[in-house]
Order: structure tokens, then sequence, then C-alpha cells
């Protein structure tokens, strides 16, 4: 198995961010979000979720991972499933 990925246009989507905690402590291979457009101000408590945001979009802010488009289709191919919110 492989991890599941959910790709995220609104931060403050909360059926979005209750289906991702579900998934983290129920998925042993892991779960990656990816924020595209707006980038929360705060995160949410995820610990195990791995938290991209894109480069382009990206301003400096903790506790994200910046990642480019090219490592975003990388993570896409590597992935289970794929969720768009």
């Amino acid at each position: 198995m492989k991890p599941i990925l959910h790709i995220i246009n609104n931060p403050d989507d909360t059926q979005a961010i209750e289906m991702i905690k579900i998934q983290w402590k129920d998925n042993a291979y892991g779960v990656a979000a990816v924020f595209a457009g707006e980038i929360p101000s705060v995160l949410p408590s995820m610990p195990d979720v791995r938290i991209c945001v894109l480069r382009e979009d990206a301003l400096e802010k903790p506790g994200f991972e910046v990642i480019g488009y090219y490592d975003l289709l990388n993570l896409i191919f590597s992935v289970e499933t794929i969720t768009v919110w």
C-alpha cells in the first residue's frame, strides 16, 4: 500500500480537515496534505500528516514543507489515492 494524498484549495474546509484527521489515525502508510492556492495562517493539528504548500504560493511560514510543481507531480504518482477538496 501507498500513502493517501489530499490536495486542499480552501484551508477552511472543515470536512477535508476532519477526513484527513480520521485517515491519519487509521492509515499505517501515511497521509499527505498539499495546500494549493490559499495557505492557512494556522495549521490544523495533524502531527503525523505530511503538510506541504506549493513553492510558488508559499510565504515563509513555519510548519510547512515547501514543494514545487515537479515535486507535486512526483507525489501524485507515488500515492495510492488522491482527493481534491
